[in-house]
């Protein structure tokens, strides 16, 4: 045997019981929280042997043990997350068959920075919108989800562009682009051009001159001269071919002067002209239009009365720089 020796058998049965243990032995483990015992160390037995043998009486030493534990610290058995709790399992240190459990409360969500999602880009006429949404950092869950609204961008009109251009009697057109989207497109009439009017005024003398739209060089202006008396050569001319008694009333020069270096210009075409006359020969039929052709004879000019003016066609016009 070995040197604990159990003397159960040499002595009176005491009134408790006790347990001999190898002191190489864990108490833990031979240790029960919930009953009493009385534990004998070596020392102890010793002491009990030696007792005996001198024929002294010797109480048996014990150690009880109480029924309240002595817990650890404890440790973690289920990790708790955001939205459920865990475990924490404590254990006896006298006997480790004995646990017990607390609840370790949810750790709650950790919002991450928002994100934008579900974006609609707005249009020139149509307002657009995102979602600003906010994830837990740890389990991905989402938290809220607010939608903002992106206002219509409207139009950004570019320059409205010449596509039909307009002649003296048919309108023309025009285009302009929307810059944010191509395929907005607006477009407008532009008036038919109609023919050009100039009217010029000296003294108590007014002369329109009527002539197609375009004809008119950009570079040239229209000078109108009235000459008085009217020159000789121009009396002699009217004298010769309508007769001695047909007198000159007026004289005047129309001409376009150009800025360029060209000579003369003719405009073609139906160019109308027309005179004020005085008060004293409104109306009468005896006042007549002479144009001098480019041979310098006088033509007589098919005329007509509007109010004041005195009015005729001509199908050209002497342009000079």
């Amino acid at each position: 045997m070995t040197a604990l020796t159990v003397f159960a058998a040499a002595m009176i049965a005491p009134a408790f019981s006790f347990a001999v243990v190898n002191p190489d032995q864990k108490i833990s483990e031979s240790l029960d929280c919930d009953e009493p015992v009385s534990v004998m160390i070596s020392q102890e037995l010793n002491a009990v042997g030696n007792s005996k043998a001198s024929g002294d009486d010797y109480e048996l030493p014990f150690i009880p043990n109480e029924t309240d534990h002595v817990w650890d610290d404890g440790r973690v058995t289920k990790q708790p997350t955001c939205t459920k709790p865990g475990v924490i399992t404590y254990t006896c240190k006298i006997n480790s068959k004995h646990t017990y459990t607390e609840e370790i409360p949810a750790t709650g969500h950790t919002l991450s920075d928002p994100v934008e999602e579900d974006e609609i880009a707005p249009t020139c006429d149509v307002e657009g919108g995102k979602d600003e949404v906010v994830f837990c950092s740890v389990c991905g869950a989402e938290i809220s989800r607010n939608h903002i609204t992106i206002p219509a961008l409207g139009h950004n009109w570019g320059e409205w562009v010449r596509t039909k251009e307009p002649t003296e009697t048919q309108p023309g057109e025009e285009k302009r682009t929307c810059g944010n989207d191509l395929s907005h497109t607006e477009t407008r009439e532009v008036p038919p051009l109609g023919p050009l009017e100039v009217r010029l005024s000296f003294f108590d003398d007014e002369i329109i001159i009527i002539v197609p739209n375009g004809a008119k060089p950009d570079n040239a202006e229209f000078d109108v001269k009235k000459i008085v008396p009217p020159p000789e050569e121009v009396v002699g001319k009217v004298n010769n071919q309508m007769g001695a008694s047909t007198g000159v009333i007026a004289y005047y020069e129309i001409r376009l002067i150009a800025d360029d270096s060209s000579s003369v210009i003719y405009l073609d075409g139906e160019i109308t002209v027309k005179v004020k006359m005085p008060e004293r020969l409104v109306g009468s039929k005896y006042v007549r239009n002479l144009q001098q052709d480019e041979s310098g004879k006088l033509i007589e000019m098919n005329s007509w009365w509007e109010g004041e003016y005195l009015c005729y066609n001509t199908d050209w016009l002497e342009i000079y720089n």
